[in-house]
């Protein structure tokens, strides 16, 4: 466990994540202060124990329990039910000589035709593992997102079609 709010699972997470949704922003900003007191809170108790005050710790703890630790857990709660109630998740049904296979996404930007020359090998993306099913990737030059092929034939015996809601 780390004592730095910057270096735990969550702060690191944190650093790196980007969202346009203003209002899963704000819930992420207001948990920053709750979780660096819930860190700032471990380092006393652990003076407190190598002290011999562990009666003093454990009651620091508790009494943040309710406070710090009960705010930190609702405004992370909260930003999980808004990224569950604007994430949409679709099905994109392909038709081939197997019958139909449904590909769950979680969103749709928009419906290209690629120029075939511009498909990037597998092999020559760094820093992506290979799998068999992966055509290669295309870079949209317009926005720089990177789009994954994927060859429909080798995915089909691990797709299972989804049930559209």
């Amino acid at each position: 466990m780390s004592l730095d709010p910057t270096q735990c699972k969550f702060g690191k997470w944190y650093a790196a994540f980007e969202t346009d949704d203003p209002k899963l922003r704000v819930l992420l900003q207001q948990a920053v202060i709750p979780h660096a007191k819930i860190h700032e809170l471990g380092k006393t108790a652990i003076e407190l124990g190598k002290s011999g005050k562990k009666a003093e710790a454990q009651a620091l703890i508790e009494e943040h329990r309710g406070t710090t630790l009960s705010r930190l857990v609702t405004l992370l709660n909260e930003a999980i039910q808004q990224v569950k109630d604007t994430t949409r998740q679709v099905v994109i049904v392909l038709s081939g000589d197997g019958g139909l296979v449904g590909i769950c996404v979680d969103s749709l930007h928009s419906v290209v035709q690629i120029n075939e020359q511009e498909v990037q090998h597998p092999d020559t993306v760094g820093g992506l593992k290979h799998y068999e099913a992966i055509l290669g990737y295309w870079p949209h030059s317009q926005s720089g997102v990177v789009t994954c092929l994927l060859d429909v034939e080798k995915l089909y015996p691990s797709l299972s079609i989804a049930e559209v809601q």
